[in-house]
């Protein structure tokens, strides 16, 4: 008899022999078995890339390894062939060779994983997703920096890991570590700074060390600490017309901007003490390295020339 259902017990595809007729009166067959039809033009239903395990940071974005679990397609029509991944665009393998579908990535770097589901008619749906692991750092290369908008007050204080990897000297006025001339402010207005001004001559302040190596930074008003080296000598005072808060970048005679080589791991911003800002690395969900407010829930763009890298071009 042809009246029986027949089912794929390892895609799930139901088969109905006898087909079902329409009220055209044309026969329709879940599988075409009558030769004078055209073969399914209908493609399967989009795979999934799910991921089941990893520290997310923000979407897309993680600490450390990454489990995915990879889920085919439906059929519409001629049923399916099998379901592939790809990662970086390497050769495609077969997900039944995984167990449960499920492929770890214990590696830090940048993922382009690709799943294609094939039917039997040479029908393809297919989705592609982006995972970045172990973003350690933003770097500027020296034309890049970030605007927080962040105008301080004589309250605001600020904490940074940074790598000062150029001692550039040119003269500005700002509101991040600066190169061998010693600014290590966060803001100022012509002679009046909250940070600590420390040229060769006069040395305010404790020594930025330029050897490549991540520090921490804080500055508060009246207090100053480079890793563990504290200095409570300098000037806190303010005029209005505040220029805002610059990282991996600086402002120059109050108009315009001064970038300079570093390397940032995050900086914290508080004012009277209360967290508003707290910046992170990422790459955005269009591959763009960037910075992430965690606070605002925001995303910070280059307003300079080129790209920032991470640490995951290296």
């Amino acid at each position: 008899s042809d009246d029986v259902y027949i089912i794929n017990e390892k895609s799930h595809t139901v088969y109905y022999v006898r087909g079902i007729e329409y009220t055209d009166g044309n026969l329709y067959h879940s599988k075409k078995l009558d030769g004078n039809i055209n073969e399914d033009t209908i493609p399967p239903t989009t795979p999934e890339i799910k991921v089941v395990e990893g520290d997310e940071i923000i979407e897309n974005n993680y600490e450390t390894n990454v489990t995915l679990e990879f889920v085919p397609g439906t059929d519409k029509g001629s049923g399916i062939n099998k379901t592939t991944y790809s990662i970086n665009g390497s050769e495609e393998k077969d997900i039944n060779d995984l167990e449960n579908g499920k492929y770890e990535i214990k590696d830090k770097g940048k993922y382009n994983i690709t799943l294609r589901t094939y039917d039997n008619s040479n029908n393809i749906s297919e989705i592609t997703k982006n995972i970045f692991i172990g973003i350690e750092y933003l770097e500027s290369t020296g034309t890049q920096y970030i605007d927080t908008t962040v105008i301080p007050t004589i309250n605001t204080s600020m904490q940074v890991e940074l790598a000062v990897t150029d001692n550039n000297t040119i003269n500005w006025s700002g509101a991040v570590l600066r190169g061998n001339q010693g600014w290590f402010n966060i803001g100022c207005y012509g002679n009046n700074l909250l940070g600590a001004y420390f040229a060769v001559t006069t040395r305010l302040g404790v020594e930025i060390p330029f050897d490549n190596n991540f520090h921490e930074y804080y500055i508060s008003n009246g207090y100053q600490r480079i890793d563990n080296t504290t200095n409570n000598n300098y000037i806190s005072s303010f005029k209005n017309n505040m220029i805002s808060i610059y990282l991996l970048g600086g402002h120059k005679n109050y108009s315009g901007s001064v970038t300079m080589k570093q390397k940032i791991k995050y900086a914290i911003i508080k004012e009277n003490n209360l967290l508003t800002h707290y910046f992170i690395p990422i790459i955005d969900e269009n591959g763009v390295a960037c910075l992430y407010d965690k606070v605002e829930g925001k995303f910070y763009y280059n307003q300079g020339t080129g790209e920032f890298k991470t640490n995951l071009d290296e």
